[in-house]
């Protein structure tokens, strides 16, 4: 039998539920290597309701990735998109 778009939902909902967690997954790609990453906020810009925070991924005091968010989760989220890439690509 064919599975149709309902056999997907449980997944679909546990995804969005549990947006990709890339410090996480960061994290656990340095573990093996025997690596950490170390998350600095290099700047705050903008009026305090209105924030935007910039935020530097460091591996071995290495730049690899810059994120810049609403908030330093978002930053920190996003510069650890980007060291995944630099890191796998």
């Amino acid at each position: 039998a064919e599975a149709g778009v309902e056999a997907f939902a449980p997944e679909i909902e546990e995804a969005l539920e549990h947006p990709v967690d890339f410090k996480s997954a960061l994290q656990e790609l340095l573990a093996r290597r025997g690596a950490a990453v170390a998350y600095e906020v290099t700047s705050e810009d903008g009026p305090p309701h209105e924030r935007t925070y910039v935020v530097l991924a460091r591996v071995e005091r290495e730049d690899l990735g810059r994120g810049s968010g609403r908030s330093k989760k978002h930053a920190e989220q996003e510069a650890a998109r980007e060291a995944i890439d630099r890191l796998e690509g």
